[in-house]
């Protein structure tokens, strides 16, 4: 699942089984579920109740399993970066395990919700690393046998800014 939308809603699906491929570098990274919008007060991105799980991996393939991005700021957003004030994405109820790579993924996204999901048995629970990301939230979600829990950020590949972590829970080796 692919969309790029205005308004959408990925709910109660799942991708079980599916592959990543390592061969070509510029798309060894897959997306199972995949939302992205442009700025606007209007524009809002759901994924809930959705399960991504049991990765094949070739050659190095690796996965971001639910990926969101609601910023388009070379082009299409329709106000400036940092001035939207509504909700843009909220990220619910969802289970990823068995991935090799991310659970969850953010890149040129604000103010949006990461709430109840679980991610079991993935290099990183949720990763951040590309562009500008802010006003980003996670309530309640759990990372279990995760090497890493939450990765914001690297000081070269964006700005990253304002982000709360509130009673998730962590285990990160068995």
């Amino acid at each position: 699942v692919h969309a790029n939308v205005t308004t959408g809603i990925v709910e109660r699906v799942e991708v079980i089984g599916w592959g990543s491929n390592g061969l070509n570098v510029s798309f060894s990274e897959a997306f199972p579920i995949f939302l992205e919008t442009y700025s606007s007060e209007t524009t809002h991105i759901t994924i809930q109740d959705c399960v991504v799980s049991d990765q094949h991996q070739y050659m190095g393939g690796y996965a971001t399993a639910i990926m969101v991005q609601t910023c388009q700021p070379q082009a299409g957003d329709r106000i400036p970066w940092g001035t939207r004030k509504s909700q843009s994405a909220l990220i619910r109820r969802n289970r990823t395990y068995n991935i090799y790579g991310h659970g969850y993924g953010l890149g040129y996204s604000e103010n949006v919700l990461f709430e109840d999901n679980d991610c079991i048995e993935s290099k990183t629970g949720v990763n951040i690393d590309t562009g500008l990301n802010r006003n980003i939230e996670f309530v309640g979600n759990r990372f279990l046998i995760c090497n890493q829990g939450i990765h914001t950020g690297n000081p070269y590949s964006g700005q990253f800014e304002n982000f709360k972590i509130k009673d998730n829970y962590f285990l990160i080796t068995k």
